[in-house]
C-alpha cells in the first residue's frame, strides 16, 4: 500500500560520496524521490588503513573535507529541491592495535562536526554499526549487543547533542 507516495531511494555508484559518482546520478522527475549516500569522510580519518595516510586525529584538514563534502550536496542536490539522506557513515575505532591511546576525543569532534553540517542542510543521517568493536576487521561498533549499552557512550552523546543543538 501507499506505493505511489512512497519516497523512494537512489544511489550512485556503490553509494558512493565522491562527487563524480554523486554528479552520475540521473534523478527520476518525480516527487518522491531522494538520494542516498554512503558518506566515510574523510575516507584516512573514519576508516582505519594502517600507515598511507591515515590519521586519528581530529585536525583541519579533516573539518576541511567534510565541508567540501557537504558543499558538493548542496550544490548537487539540495539547491536543487532533491533531498538527500546519508544512510551510511561513521568513523571507526582506531585504538591501537597494541592496547594504547585510542582517538575517542577526535572521533568525538569529528561526529559533532559531521552532523551539525549535516543538520544545517537538513540532511538526516544513518550511524553505520556493523557491531564490531574490539579485535579485527572495521570497528564500528556503538552498541554493544549482548550487554546491551553503549561501548562509547560519550561519542553517541556527541551525535545526539550535535542533532538537538545541545
Amino acid at each position: 500500500g501507499n506505493n505511489e507516495t512512497r519516497c523512494l531511494l537512489i544511489t550512485g555508484y556503490a553509494a558512493s560520496a565522491d562527487k563524480q559518482a554523486m554528479k552520475a546520478i540521473e534523478i527520476p522527475e518525480d516527487k518522491y524521490i531522494a538520494v542516498s549516500i554512503h558518506a566515510y569522510t574523510p575516507y584516512r580519518f573514519t576508516f582505519y588503513n594502517n600507515g598511507n595516510g591515515d590519521t586519528k586525529i581530529w585536525d583541519e584538514s579533516v573539518k576541511r573535507d567534510i565541508d567540501i563534502l557537504f558543499d558538493d550536496i548542496n550544490e548537487l542536490f539540495i539547491s536543487k529541491g532533491v533531498p538527500v539522506i546519508i544512510t551510511e557513515y561513521g568513523a571507526e575505532c582506531k585504538n591501537d592495535r597494541a592496547g594504547g591511546e585510542d582517538n575517542l576525543n577526535s572521533r568525538c569532534k569529528w561526529v559533532a562536526y559531521y552532523v551539525e553540517k549535516a543538520k544545517e542542510l537538513g540532511i538526516p543521517c544513518v550511524c553505520w554499526d556493523n557491531g564490531i568493536y574490539n579485535g579485527s576487521g572495521e570497528r564500528f561498533g556503538i552498541f554493544n549487543r549482548k550487554e546491551l549499552d553503549w561501548y562509547e557512550p560519550e561519542f553517541v552523546d556527541a551525535m545526539i547533542n550535535a542533532a538537538y543543538d545541545e
